[in-house]
């Protein structure tokens, strides 16, 4: 399967690169260190084999996670970024002249992404000014004070992580994953969005009218609202689900009877994804196992270990010192 008839939707990251990424493009990944990256993206990148790179984003990821995996095999020509800590193959490249990096102060960095996808061709701020940042700038004094000219910045191609998606490219997401994808969105000539959550809510939106929503798609909708809002609650059950929504079990159920999964099933992939994505978090690093796995509803270190590695083929304390590349 490679794509739905007259829809923007691709089966997998493979095939919706294909024929969209080349050699030498200039490309923007989303992500604040490892949250909100397009790891799958990155991933089929990786396989595609696609070289000479020059890749906007925030940092470079990490050593053999986000696009610590595109470094790696030397698929990179120039990162454009502001922090790139934490990735030693990174300092290596640089260090060893066989990467390119230009340096930008993060708000000028999240502007200059702004202002290309608005169409800003470049604007003037006070930062950087007086510093090697500012060398070979066009520069202009307002009020006493210096003003360094920044160009607006546009991809080839943008690839961006969202938690929710419709067939028509409207894109939702979710929490602090949120940081630089919505901005890199705009600003790719094509952008590409990798998504968590598609499926039975918003399929049905894309197969009918835009303006026109069934009944069922909206208690769809519904409903998995309410489980994302509640995945940390151990009692979280289809009955209690139900009753929040106020209907029956039998019509909870029924909804769901077009699907790959129950709702427990669905449950525990949404409460699993989230764990795993906790685990390889730079800011939840201190935290333990088992206190990320009862922050999404596990009751049972013993269970949770279990459940996990039937998912991910791995232990939680295997897959956090050392991510898959797609995870």
């Amino acid at each position: 399967m490679n794509k739905t008839a007259n829809s923007k939707v691709y089966a997998d990251a493979a095939s919706a690169l294909r024929d969209v990424v080349k050699d030498g493009m200039t490309l923007m990944c989303g992500g604040f260190g490892v949250c909100g990256v397009p790891e799958n993206l990155i991933g089929a990148l990786h396989d595609m084999g696609v070289r000479g790179l020059t890749v906007v984003s925030n940092n470079a990821g990490i050593d053999n996670a986000g696009l610590g995996v595109l470094l790696k095999t030397h698929q990179i020509r120039k990162m454009i970024s502001s922090y790139v800590g934490e990735n030693k193959e990174f300092e290596r490249q640089y260090l060893a002249g066989e990467l390119e990096v230009e340096f930008n102060p993060q708000g000028t960095m999240a502007e200059r992404i702004r202002a290309g996808g608005a169409g800003i061709y470049a604007f003037y701020t006070r930062t950087g000014a007086g510093t090697r940042v500012a060398e070979g700038k066009e520069t202009r004094v307002v009020n006493g004070e210096t003003y360094v000219l920044e160009t607006g910045l546009v991809a080839d191609v943008s690839l961006v992580k969202a938690w929710r998606g419709d067939t028509e490219g409207n894109l939702i997401y979710r929490k602090t994953a949120r940081n630089f994808n919505p901005n890199m969105a705009t600003a790719g000539r094509i952008t590409v969005a990798i998504l968590d959550l598609m499926g039975a809510a918003y399929a049905d939106i894309g197969r009918t009218q835009p303006d026109r929503l069934s009944l069922a798609t909206a208690h769809r909708i519904r409903i998995i609202n309410y489980i994302e809002a509640h995945l940390h609650d151990p009692d979280l059950t289809p009955t209690r689900i139900a009753a929040a929504c106020k209907m029956t079990p039998r019509y909870l159920h029924h909804l769901f009877s077009d699907r790959d999964e129950t709702v427990a099933r669905y449950i525990v992939r949404r409460r699993l994804d989230e764990c795993a994505r906790a685990l390889v978090c730079g800011a939840q690093r201190s935290r333990t196992i088992t206190a990320i796995a009862f922050d999404y509803g596990f009751n049972s270190p013993t269970h949770f270990g279990r459940v996990f590695r039937a998912k991910f083929g791995l232990t939680p304390r295997e897959y956090r010192r050392d991510p898959p590349p797609c995870a």
